[in-house]
Parts: C-alpha cells; structure tokens; sequence
C-alpha cells in the first residue's frame, strides 16, 4: 500500500480518494492480513469496495499480492 499511496500523492490524491480496492493474492491465507491493512489505512467512512481473489499466479513469480486501486479525483470537473 506504501506504492499505491505514493503514486497517488505523485497526483495530488490520497487514499480517501480510493473507491475500489481489488486484492489478488497467491495465496488465500494472506486475506485475514489485508483486511487488518485496511482497516488501519481507512478508519474513516465510506472505506473502498473491496473484491479479494484468490489466484494461482501473478505475472512475475515472486510477487505474492497484487493490488489494483480506482481512485477518483473529486475535483474533476465532467465537460
């Protein structure tokens, strides 16, 4: 979440700006872990949407977790 934090602050953004979390993880004994995660990142409401999957690989061997992160800037204007 440090990564996901720092992209969003590389766009003016923070976490309360996150609507949806998508967590794919390799191993499902890692789902207790990122729900303890994010209810220390998000003790406010509304928290994110979250969707938690199970997988049997990610892209690269190594990685264990993948997160996938919506967030939406609310200062965004519609044209």
């Amino acid at each position: 979440m440090d990564n996901v934090e720092a992209l969003l602050a590389a766009a003016g953004m923070t976490t309360a700006n996150i609507v949806e979390l998508n967590y794919y993880a390799t191993q499902a004994t890692d789902f207790p872990t990122l729900v303890q995660i994010r209810q220390r990142r998000w003790a406010f409401d509304p928290a994110p949407s979250v969707t938690a999957i199970a997988i049997s690989a990610l892209a690269r061997p190594e990685y264990l977790i993948e997160i996938e992160a919506v967030a939406i800037d609310s200062m965004e204007q519609s044209p």
